[in-house]
């Protein structure tokens, strides 16, 4: 895929970015991550805090995911916005950052409410969804994602005692976690899950390529009892982090839905911060046991 670029450097590391891309603050002192999630303890829908901290190779990163007083049951306009069938896709810019890791804290509300220059290789987009099918209970272990090349164990991300969402390990093999507290992926409800975009110690994450995916792709959950979830990409959008939705990723659906979350959009090198999130919305099409 062709794409244009820039080259900045800041601190000697120099490194690929998505311009477009990006994923939340973090909860963790000691390293810089690229993903997290503020929440009081109300954890099945955290609704976004912001957050800045200095980054570096020992300072916790800028908050992404959201800002302080997004309602819950708002529909804010995204950035941009891509809808089953549209075949645009965003343009892959480098920069040279040194020192940057992000996450995002969202908090939950007061109360829940219902509800390469080369060409691509072809894909095959699943068909529309419509959520009928419906799976049982099961964990969550592992995530691929073809089109984007993931393939990521998922662990478990809970709750810190400060009330922040836990955030993948921040290492050289980025993983995508699993806020447990949301939907298992495949039963009915909203099922969360977070990565990094990237970091100053070990570059592109697991979400890298996030915001590269099309109406149509195909994610493939692996649940513990061995069946696969497969869901349809439906739409992929990019929301200031000051108007994160929380309602449309935490609030439950009546049928399986799964949200990818980085962040994403222009990145602030004043504040060591990421302006916006890239969301993943995606429906549930076909299980295999």
């Amino acid at each position: 895929m062709s794409s244009r670029r820039r080259t900045t450097s800041l601190a000697g590391w120099t490194f690929r970015r998505w311009e477009a891309l990006a994923v939340a603050p973090l909860a963790a002192a000691t390293i810089s991550l690229v993903i997290g999630v503020t929440v009081h303890h109300q954890p099945d829908r955290p609704s976004p805090q912001a957050a800045t901290a200095p980054i570096g190779p020992t300072h916790t990163a800028t908050s992404v995911l959201g800002t302080t007083g997004a309602d819950p049951t708002d529909t804010p306009t995204p950035t941009s916005s891509r809808s089953v069938g549209t075949t645009g896709r965003r343009t892959p810019h480098t920069t040279g950052r040194t020192t940057r890791a992000l996450t995002s804290k969202p908090r939950p509300p007061a109360a829940p409410t219902s509800t390469a220059t080369t060409t691509p290789a072809a894909r095959t987009s699943l068909p529309p969804g419509d959520g009928s099918a419906v799976m049982a209970t099961s964990d969550p272990v592992h995530l691929d994602v073809p089109a984007i090349g993931v393939s990521s164990d998922m662990p478990r991300l809970g709750l810190n005692s400060d009330g922040t969402i836990e955030v993948p390990p921040l290492a050289a093999n980025s993983q995508a976690g699993w806020y447990r507290f949301s939907a298992t992926p495949g039963a009915v409800g909203s099922a969360v899950v977070l990565g990094h975009i990237d970091s100053a110690a070990y570059g592109p994450g697991v979400f890298y390529h996030l915001g590269d995916l099309r109406p149509g792709d195909e994610i493939v959950v692996t649940r513990a009892d061995g069946s696969k979830a497969v869901f349809r990409t439906d739409r992929v959008a990019e929301y200031p982090k000051t108007a994160f939705p929380t309602g449309l990723v935490y609030t439950p659906t009546s049928y399986p839905s799964l949200r990818l979350i980085t962040c994403g959009g222009a990145f602030d090198a004043q504040d060591h911060n990421y302006l916006d999130n890239i969301i993943v919305f995606a429906t549930l099409v076909d299980t295999h046991t």
